[in-house]
């Protein structure tokens, strides 16, 4: 309930729109996130101007800074960092 309120705070949304529970298991609808890493990624990806520069806004600070050392968190990171170095 706290992760719906956070995803859709005025309640717009159906319930399971979000978050979409499946007997005890519970799982986000990427497909209705807006994730602004992946739409920096995609930008930054992209051969032209606009779209980089749409992807110099969007980045401020390192990806998951939070997680210096977590495994997971590294690769994501370092190809954010290349990527930036890359429309500068």
């Amino acid at each position: 309930n706290v992760i719906r309120r956070a995803l859709d705070p005025e309640r717009l949304r159906p319930v399971q729109h979000h978050l979409v529970t499946e007997g005890d298991s519970v799982r986000l609808e990427l497909a209705h996130l807006d994730i602004d890493l992946e739409r920096f990624l995609r930008l930054a990806e992209r051969d032209d101007d606009e779209s980089r520069r749409a992807a110099a806004r969007l980045y401020h600070g390192d990806a998951f800074s939070d997680e210096p050392y977590a495994d997971w968190a590294r690769h994501v990171r370092e190809e954010a960092l290349l990527l930036r170095a890359l429309i500068d």
